[in-house]
């Protein structure tokens, strides 16, 4: 009987364990060139610390730091590769899928319920891509789910070792503020949570808070966070109205849980797990219908909330003496998993035919040109990355809402260059009528008249 309890216990946990050697073997980490939007410039930004250069004070960011400096400290261990990058990702998904495992145990998930929870966010579509991209919404979301798991978990009861998860996920959601600010949708919940925890004093449920705003805006300060940068970057660029919904729209299948849940919902009994839940996913919906525009991977957090709903429905309905509600209920669970394993299989071959690293020709060329340690420019920095070159700085990061929402004019970027003069520059795109005045002058250009272009210094060459 023992036996059989614990088994039961850590299928849920092995569940999590396999995803995590699937990921291993069957992506392609080590190989192919990108598996996220901002691969590159996590990369680029923890390759120029780990070489000693300074985030906010000469590499331009617009994130906190935490990530970058850890993800640094792992190329000084490990080498500067891809896939020890994407590795730390990978370890964060398992904080994650554990974290949100406890999450569902605590909000009375277990048996079928719990085991389909987790199948229902490993086959997500995305999940598999964000759990081994080098970026930061799945680092961040962990430690955002941890922190819940550990305020549930001090919740239970009233001795030394509860108080101990209590204060620890004070701390731990901080280092979640510090891999990104979006880790923010789980405030309003953990409010929650610190508003009926019963065996807490009014004193101690404040000195959580003080730690948490103390040790935030601590670290704020040490690692000299640019906040009127942060605010002017989120800001300047807005997206269409409600960007919300037309990925929704897109997702059919997305649509389909949440109607389902909406029609289920009148059985659910009022009680703190489902208040939780409610205050948990209407600030994801407003968060992200007032934040716009709305990226790909800020889908982590609409399945992550849908996710903790559907088991959590599932786990109140088979609980129930509804025969036909669980009947159909099971038959509608295994149909979508079927679905969503088949859009797993998909994106599986879709990562595995991304360009290889090996087989980029204007990597090739960039290093048939390569002498010594030259600085380098390239509007996609994942090549500088790979190049194994050191870009300037202040131009390392140059994501869409920096240029267009008016943080670095043409004219600036042609200054920044002036000064570094660097050896090679690959261009993506078309450069502009400034940029292209600045290479006739300077550069000649060694790849075809498409892009890439590949433009070698005339001083340098």
């Amino acid at each position: 009987m023992l036996k059989t309890y614990h088994l039961k216990n850590a299928s849920p946990y092995a569940l999590a364990f396999l995803f995590l050697i699937f990921a291993a073997c069957f992506l392609p980490l080590a190989t192919v060139v990108w598996m996220g939007p901002d691969e590159g410039f996590e990369l680029i930004k923890a390759s120029l610390v780990s070489r000693g250069f300074q985030l906010y004070t000469q590499i331009w960011n617009d994130q906190p730091p935490l990530h970058t400096w850890l993800l640094a400290s792992c190329f000084k261990i490990f080498g500067e590769t891809n896939a020890v990058a994407r590795g730390l990702t990978l370890f964060f998904t398992f904080i994650l899928l554990v974290s949100y495992i406890n999450c569902l145990k605590s909000l009375r998930c277990s048996g079928l319920s719990l085991f389909a929870g987790v199948l229902i966010l490993i086959t997500a579509p995305q999940f598999l891509n964000l759990s081994s991209a080098a970026m930061l919404e799945v680092p961040a979301m962990s430690c955002g789910l941890l922190t819940v798991a550990l305020m549930w978990h001090s919740l239970r009861q009233k001795s030394s070792k509860y108080y101990l998860s209590f204060y620890l996920s004070s701390l731990i959601f901080v280092l979640a503020l510090q891999i990104k600010l979006t880790a923010v949708i789980f405030f309003p919940s953990l409010l929650f949570l610190l508003f009926i925890d019963k065996f807490k004093s009014k004193a101690q449920k404040l000195t959580w808070l003080a730690l948490l705003t103390s040790s935030f805006l601590v670290l704020s300060f040490l690692s000299k966070q640019p906040w009127l940068i942060f605010f002017k970057s989120h800001t300047g660029l807005i997206g269409k109205p409600l960007d919300l919904f037309p990925f929704l729209r897109m997702n059919k299948e997305l649509m389909a849980l949440l109607v389902i849940l909406v029609l289920g919902s009148w059985s659910v009994k009022l009680n703190k797990s489902f208040l939780f839940l409610l205050i948990l996913t209407s600030t994801v919906f407003t968060v992200h219908l007032i934040n716009r525009p709305f990226w790909s991977y800020y889908a982590l957090h609409l399945h992550i909330v849908l996710s903790l709903l559907t088991a959590c429905f599932l786990s109140w309905v088979m609980t129930s003496n509804r025969f036909k509600a669980k009947a159909i209920s099971l038959v509608a669970i295994i149909a979508f998993l079927t679905f969503r394993m088949n859009l797993l299989i998909q994106e599986v071959n879709f990562l595995n035919e991304q360009p290889k690293v090996s087989q980029s020709k204007a990597l090739k060329k960039v290093f048939d040109n390569k002498v010594n340690d030259d600085w380098f420019f390239t509007d996609r920095p994942i090549f500088a990355f790979y190049a194994k070159m050191k870009m300037p700085p202040e131009l390392a990061v140059i994501p869409k809402k920096r240029s267009m929402g008016g943080l670095l004019s043409e004219k600036e970027k042609v200054d920044y260059l002036r000064l570094y003069q660097p050896a090679q520059i690959l261009l993506f795109y078309e450069p502009s009528d400034l940029l292209k005045e600045f290479l006739d002058e300077d550069y000649i250009l060694v790849l075809p008249q498409k892009a890439p272009f590949l433009f070698i210094s005339k001083e340098k060459r």
